[in-house]
């Protein structure tokens, strides 16, 4: 009678536990919401050609230059930059972690051999040898979810690589166009010091004629040496950025041999900015994706976070032989085996899986604010770029004409000046003006390709034409 009463205890205090556990738990199992940044932007960019549709295509943006070592160059360091080089590793490892979290979700089974001898009053020998399987039953989704999360952290780095890839890409094409730009600068800076030169011969023989002035001596000469000092500014430009660009493709500091195809030339082959360029071509962008599935890696965290206030149960399973003689360690009697259900429910711990849970829900909310503040920025980005393009070439044609009447100018007052109907003054206005002019039409040639290359990197790849008009 005793027993039954000690037995409907037992069963009792069973029940009242196992009610209260499934109280917490239903108490706890609110679902966590996904939430969606609010972004409103435009199906077309504002200053994209209005017109037909275009297709997109996410291959080898750079090869639209026409140039055979430009290609060499982003392919060796595609092969050889460091940061590239790392990017993978980290993929790497991304990826074996995620291994690592897909085999928390299948049992463990461990091998245990023991041997032990004990003297008290006599000598004793035991002999061991079992197997031990554990497996965590993922009732709440805690294990599926941090495998989520580590497939989803797996995804962000290889869309960081490729970030880390069209960076370097970038910086590649942008260093050729630079070191082309600064040499041809250099060649209009020797065309300009042979010209002084001519001007000073004439006019130091126009002086012992004594048509000209001693002062205008002076005026060529100070002229010719002003000219001859901006060229050691522009070689050191030039070597510097030589340099960078020999690091950033993996090699040691040097010079770097380019083709002979001059700006000009690069800016006339590009192919016209299609029309209607659709904004959705922005999900193509490598730092999007990443945001994104940042985004989604915090989402993943929060569900683990909510999951560890439910209670976790495992399985606990041991099968194996003890004997006192080693002889005897396979008899049937000296089988044992163990059967055992683990179950842990937090009751108490002063609210600290509360404030983890809202942690990651703060966290949560910052990577959805800063995937918005990212979508902003790309908006931003490819709006400038396309605004500007129709600025520079505006520019551009505005600086052919210039450069065409300065040339004139310059021509004429050289030859009034031989006649002696205007001073030397007027000459050298009139050829600064015109060498400025084509210094500054190098300038706007290096910013449309410069530009060009930002569009590229702005749009996360090239586009392909279906249909299309040109500038």
């Amino acid at each position: 009678m005793r027993n039954k009463r000690l037995r409907n205890k037992i069963l009792r205090a069973i029940f009242t536990g196992a009610t209260f556990l499934v109280i917490i738990t239903l108490w706890n199992c609110t679902p966590v919401k996904r939430l969606y940044p609010s972004v409103e932007t435009p199906e077309q960019f504002i200053n994209s050609p209005k017109g037909f549709s275009v297709s997109t295509s996410n291959e080898k943006w750079w090869e639209e230059f026409k140039d055979e070592t430009l290609n060499r160059l982003v392919e060796k360091a595609i092969r050889e930059n460091y940061d590239i080089k790392v990017a993978i590793e980290r993929v790497n490892q991304a990826r074996a972690l995620l291994g690592v979290k897909g085999a928390e979700r299948f049992p463990t089974v461990n091998l245990n051999l023991s041997v032990s001898r004990q003297r008290q009053s006599t000598q004793t020998n035991t002999f061991n040898i079992n197997l031990v399987a554990s497996y965590e039953a993922d009732l709440w989704g805690r294990l599926s979810s941090e495998e989520v999360r580590a497939e989803t952290a797996l995804m962000s780095l290889k869309e960081t690589k490729r970030l880390i890839m069209h960076r370097v890409i970038a910086d590649v094409v942008n260093l050729y166009i630079n070191i082309k730009a600064l040499r041809e600068r250099l060649l209009i800076k020797r065309e300009k010091i042979k010209n002084v030169e001519e001007n000073l011969r004439l006019i130091e023989t126009r002086y012992r004629l004594g048509v000209s002035s001693y002062l205008e001596v002076l005026q060529a000469r100070a002229t010719l040496e002003e000219t001859r000092s901006e060229i050691e500014p522009l070689r050191r430009h030039l070597k510097d950025i030589l340099y960078r660009l020999s690091v950033l493709i993996g090699e040691y500091p040097s010079e770097i041999e380019t083709s002979s195809v001059p700006l000009s030339g690069y800016v006339q082959n590009l192919e016209p900015v299609p029309v209607g360029l659709p904004s959705e071509l922005l999900m193509r962008r490598p730092d999007l994706r990443v945001e994104s599935l940042k985004t989604e890696e915090a989402f993943q965290a929060l569900k683990v976070t909510r999951t560890m206030r439910f209670p976790s149960i495992a399985l606990t399973a041991t099968g194996g032989w003890s004997s006192s003689e080693l002889k005897g360690l396979f008899r049937p009697e000296s089988l044992l085996w163990q059967l055992s259900l683990g179950v842990v429910q937090h009751l108490f711990n002063a609210g600290k899986l509360k404030q983890q849970e809202k942690a990651a829900l703060s966290l949560y909310k910052q990577r959805l604010t800063n995937y918005a503040k990212v979508v902003l920025r790309a908006f931003y980005e490819v709006e400038k770029a396309l605004a500007d393009r129709k600025s520079l070439y505006t520019e551009r044609q505005k600086l052919y004409s210039l450069m065409n009447s300065l040339d004139r100018t310059y021509r004429t007052a050289l030859e009034r000046y031989r006649q002696g109907l205007v001073g030397f003054e007027t000459v050298l206005q009139a050829q600064r003006q015109f060498f400025n002019a084509k210094e500054a039409l190098i300038n706007t040639d290096e910013a449309i390709l410069i530009n060009r290359v930002f569009l590229y990197r702005a749009l996360g790849g090239k586009w392909t034409t279906e249909e299309g008009d040109k500038q």
